[in-house]
């Protein structure tokens, strides 16, 4: 699956595509600071055989995303909609 064929079955305010920490039996079942970083260059378009995904509510994002941190989502100032989803998307890193 590609990282555009999953950006195209959801309507969310914001994408971010994350790397796994591991890899192979490692790769994680969920999201968490602790088991992803960020990427910035990707190719949308490039199969991946492992991929995870979810369209995070404000709450959820908090919890996984922003967890280990002191920062806190607030999706009304950031998307103008409280109730706002955002897409995040992990995929294995380069071998």
């Amino acid at each position: 699956m590609t990282i555009r064929e999953i950006m195209n079955m959801y309507e969310v305010a914001d994408v971010e595509v994350y790397e796994s920490k591991g890899v192979g039996p490692h790769f994680p079942n969920h999201f968490h600071t602790d088991n992803c970083r960020p990427i910035e260059e990707y190719d949308i378009n490039q199969e991946h055989d492992r991929i995870l995904y979810e369209a995070m509510d404000e709450d959820e994002y908090n919890q996984t995303m922003l967890a280990n941190t002191s920062v806190f989502a607030d999706f009304e100032s950031w998307y103008g909609d409280k109730n706002a989803k955002v897409l995040c998307i992990m995929i294995e890193p380069e071998q």
